[in-house]
């Protein structure tokens, strides 16, 4: 018989390869498949491109075109994934392997009969130790099998257990003590002290008052000696809110306290500086599983985040609330993840601004505090897929990062794993190292000297409450990635864009059961194939081929020829698509924050496209960072709303139009007033500089159009002509012609140097909202409330095409710097991108709850933004 070790050791060996094998099969199966289907397409193509008449049916042909591209994409996306995990597991494999042919050789059988062995001579130490190798290479790989893993060296240490098992505990750090200020329906308060390692009583909670999830924090004290903590919350709605504080001397040195008087380490009522009691928390709050920190240039500003969506600022100096407002958020908050960091305004050095993150289940949010306009700014951030359904973890915000210990889902599923947030570069990553136990509802709280991470309590995966108390050190969660770390960032990635691709499916869904449409559907599916195949297939072509023949030793023939199908389907859709057509940029959602409460009138990028500048209803004029989406300077001057404002031509000075009759100068460096130009009747709907940037044109309810001296601010000339409201103005590119729309149902051409009218086009029945030049200056284009796009000859004086797919209003449009593609928006909540040369629509983008009001495109093409009636403000970045 063969020694038992062996015997494992080929039985473990033959179900690894069983499953490797079967699962090889199962996706390359299912990519010949697909293969197959491109194959069909490319008979059906050939022939529809060799006959001169369109089939009767387009649409369904392009449908299931559609369909084929998105399910080939998402499979060589997910395919492209399983090679690397074959690349590394076949990697690990080798050793084993070669152990493998050893023992081929060590042993041969006398007979097919006889179990029995001749054994050829050999090192039993040798033996003894390929065997050891391998099951040990195969245990770790195979948990699944029953064996047991091997074990990893741990970044954690076990300290001396907690007095009492604790869950949803509050903590609080004073040099070397941790101060546990009660825990779920627990009164009772500790100070474990981290040089001694010991634990000690302080005070318990009143016995009137239940602890469900409430907060502890430390206050403004000006005592070297001691501390004083804030304990509020964890009730819920319509029950009486608890708010007590603590005046703390450390219980471990016993003539400091002899020395303080009768009312130090007990929770005593909150009070105000005529001793009136003070209460944190209306009647109707939930107050169960809030949380709350200190903020504010001193640090008197208590943030208070609670269900269902609520944030609310309490100012300790004055006891009163200065602002409650609702957060932009999709899921309620409970035990969730809210910290701070203090960032100095770009405008001036000694203005602070709080920042704050709250994440919670798949919510991410950067909120950012303007203490002196008592203003919040809100901006979505990303959470990673193996984070998006939990929430009662552990958390800590270290320097630059936040570090999540376990979690919950809230429906039985707890998690040891350790994720790290990096602020400033927006990026996930899920640790190779876990906690020793699964946990969630534990806390986490940094040493003074922020050299070690503390993690007290918290609750199992049998919903017991546990005494664990563990330490860390803070740089083991700083070194660089290791391999596996690496792995799962490529795989998140993928995940990322897979997830990405599933929602645009939905999305093509919904369109092609909205309207019928040909061509446009085609030329999307050859542009994601092209972005999402062609640009990530070609990089890793080379390394798929590799691996694929690189271990032929399984299934040679079936991955050659699969491969073979591919690339000559590949090749094929290259030369007989590809080169035809011009791929038009398609665009996804890079962020989306509040631009403001009051409402977002126009947004506009600067020449360079790195700011872009928002006009709204608050009279405020607002500079922003295209790259973080920041709000970094406001004009402030108008006494109306502020209805448009754009950049001047170098990139220096805003010009700003307004319902209060004016239009103002502003310079961006010092973000001073320079000018005032007064003159209009009415609100003057709109207001450009010309391409030299001397000449301001500027358009008005007075119904007139006007000229500016844009140095001297002083009025040059003034067109009349329109019988209604003039919406919209916009300089040629030449900057020798103004075109003007109105809700008179015109559109007019004017002559620069003679204020004559060059060419006047009628729209019947219509207000013209929006008129835009063509990047070459020889077409424009408008919008107006009949639901129609129009393109007009400059020259010609005629309409050139409609674009009428529309079942809604058009708001705004731009022209593309290519001259080729349109985008707009309308009530229909969505922005449009059209084929000027077409006729068709290209793709919907949608991220607003409301009618898109406005839109701007960068001078590049490659930046859309745009703002909504729902407040909020979205940028849109290429694939």
């Amino acid at each position: 018989m063969l020694p038992e070790q062996v015997r494992v050791s080929f039985f473990l060996l033959k179900y690894v390869k069983k499953k490797f094998v079967d699962k090889l099969q199962i996706e390359l199966s299912e990519l010949a498949v697909q293969c197959k289907s491109f194959q069909n397409f490319f008979s059906c193509y050939k022939h529809w491109n060799s006959v001169t008449v369109v089939p009767s049916s387009p649409f369904l042909f392009t449908t299931s075109f559609m369909k084929i591209i998105l399910e080939f994409n998402l499979h060589c996306k997910r395919f492209n994934l399983f090679l690397c995990q074959i690349e590394k597991c076949t990697n690990e494999m080798l050793p084993l392997k070669k152990s493998a042919n050893h023992f081929l050789h060590l042993f041969e059988p006398q007979s097919s009969s006889n179990l029995s062995l001749s054994i050829v001579p050999f090192n039993i130490n040798t033996l003894n130790k390929l065997v050891e190798r391998s099951s040990r290479l195969i245990c770790t790989k195979m948990k699944s099998n029953g064996t047991e893993q091997e074990q990893c060296p741990t970044p954690f240490q076990s300290l001396a257990s907690l007095p009492l098992p604790l869950q949803r505990a509050q903590c609080v750090i004073h040099k070397y003590e941790i101060l546990i200020c009660g825990s779920y329906r627990n009164n009772e308060c500790y100070s474990y002290h981290t040089l001694k390692n010991q634990y000690k009583y302080i005070c318990s909670y009143p016995d009137d008052v239940t602890l469900l999830g409430h907060n502890v924090i430390k206050i403004m004290n000006n005592s070297p000696s001691d501390i004083a903590l804030l304990s509020f919350g964890g009730q819920g709605h319509n029950e009486k809110k608890h708010t007590l504080a603590m005046y703390y001397v450390s219980v471990w040195d016993e003539t400091e306290i002899e020395n303080k008087q009768k009312h130090y380490n007990q929770w005593l009522p909150y009070v105000d500086n005529y001793s009136n009691p003070i209460c944190i928390g209306k009647i109707q709050g939930i107050y169960q599983g809030m949380r709350a920190l200190i903020g504010g240039s001193n640090n008197n500003l208590l943030f208070i985040t609670y269900a269902p969506k609520n944030i609310d600022i309490f100012d300790l100096t004055i006891f009163q609330y200065i602002n409650q407002s609702i957060l932009p958020v999709d899921n309620d908050l409970c035990y969730h993840c809210f910290v701070s960091r203090t960032v100095k305004s770009k405008l001036t050095n000694e203005k602070k601004k709080i920042e704050m993150l709250l994440f919670c289940r798949s919510t991410g949010l950067a909120i950012e505090y303007d203490e002196d306009n008592n203003e919040f700014q809100f901006r979505y951030l990303r959470v990673c897929t193996t984070m998006q359904s939990f929430k009662c973890y552990a958390y800590a915000c270290i320097d630059d990062i936040i570090l999540f210990f376990g979690g919950n889902n809230g429906n039985g599923h707890v998690i040891h794993s350790v994720h790290k947030y990096s602020i400033t570069e927006d990026k996930w990553m899920k640790f190779e190292h876990t906690l020793p136990i699964l946990l969630y509802h534990s806390v986490a709280i940094l040493s003074e000297d922020s050299a070690y991470l503390h993690i007290l309590g918290g609750e199992n995966d049998r919903y017991r409450t546990t005494s664990v108390h563990l330490k860390t050190k803070v740089n083991e969660w700083k070194k660089k990635e290791t391999e596996k770390e690496k792995q799962w960032i490529l795989s998140e990635e993928n995940e990322r864009e897979m997830q990405h691709i599933e929602n645009e499916k939905k999305l093509f869904a919904l369109e092609s059961s909205e309207t019928k449409r040909g061509l446009q559907i085609t030329k999307i599916s050859i542009f994601l194939l092209e972005k999402n195949i062609n640009t990530k297939l070609t990089k890793g072509l080379k390394q798929w081929l590799n691996i694929g023949f690189g271990y032929c030793p399984l299934t040679l023939d079936g991955l050659a020829i699969c491969f073979g199908i591919f690339i000559f389907s590949f090749l094929n859709f290259l030369v007989f698509i590809l080169l035809d057509v011009q791929q038009p940029k398609y665009f996804k959602l890079l962020r989306k924050f509040i631009g403001r409460p009051s409402g977002t009138t126009s947004v506009k990028f600067s020449p360079d496209g790195n700011k872009f500048v928002s006009s709204s209803f608050d009279k405020v004029v607002r500079i922003w960072d295209t790259q973080l989406g920041t709000e970094i300077q406001t004009l402030k001057g108008h006494l109306d709303w502020v209805l448009d404002a754009k950049f001047s031509p170098n990139g220096n000075m805003i010009v700003s139009s307004s319902s209060d009759k004016t239009i103002r100068l502003w310079d961006i460096t010092t973000g001073s007033e320079l000018k005032k130009l007064e003159g209009h009747l009415s609100s003057v709907t709109a207001a450009q500089f010309s391409p030299d940037g001397n000449i301001i044109v500027s358009a008005s309810h007075d119904k007139t159009i006007r000229l500016w001296n844009a140095k001297s601010g002083k009025e040059i000339k003034k067109f009349e002509g329109h019988l209604h409201w003039v919406n919209d103005i916009n300089f040629s590119p030449c900057g020798e012609k103004v075109v003007s729309s109105s809700n008179d149902n015109t559109i007019i051409i004017w002559n620069i140097k003679s204020g004559q009218k060059m060419q006047e086009f009628k729209v019947p029945n219509s207000n013209v909202f929006k008129v835009e030049f063509s990047p070459d200056g020889r077409s424009i284009a408008s919008c107006s409330n009949d639901k129609i796009i129009r393109i007009w000859d400059v020259d010609a004086g005629r309409k050139l095409k409609e674009f009428k797919r529309n079942e809604y209003t058009i708001r705004d449009l731009k022209f593309c710097p290519d001259g080729q593609t349109i985008v707009s928006c309308s009530d229909n909540l969505v922005i449009q991108i059209w084929d000027v040369i077409l006729g068709i629509e290209v793709q919907k983008l949608k991220a607003h709850s409301k009618i898109v009001t406005r839109i701007d495109v960068s001078s590049d093409g490659n930046t859309i933004v745009s703002c909504s009636a729902d407040t909020t403000i979205a940028l849109w970045r290429p694939l």
